[in-house]
């Protein structure tokens, strides 16, 4: 059985860039750690893009962050 949206294409993931990153459940299960991350986190760059969050126009993955100074040039950030 296939999972077909599971993965990107060979060559185009942001994760493969070593742009993306998906954090442990025991960053996203912690409130205070999100919250620093929210707060912070666009401060170094990375954001959790708007297509991830609740409500977003892709699944919602609140471990799923990005570098936004990197995928903005390459035209992968879809937020």
């Amino acid at each position: 059985m296939t999972k077909p949206g599971l993965a990107a294409t060979p060559g185009l993931s942001n994760h493969g860039w070593g742009l993306a990153i998906d954090l442990c459940s025991s960053e996203t299960a912690s409130a205070d750690a999100m919250a620093w991350l929210r707060t912070n986190g666009p401060v170094f760059g990375w954001e959790n893009p708007a297509w991830a969050r609740r409500g977003g126009s892709g699944p919602y993955e609140p471990w799923h962050w990005e570098y936004v100074p990197g995928t903005e040039p390459l035209g992968t950030n879809w937020s």
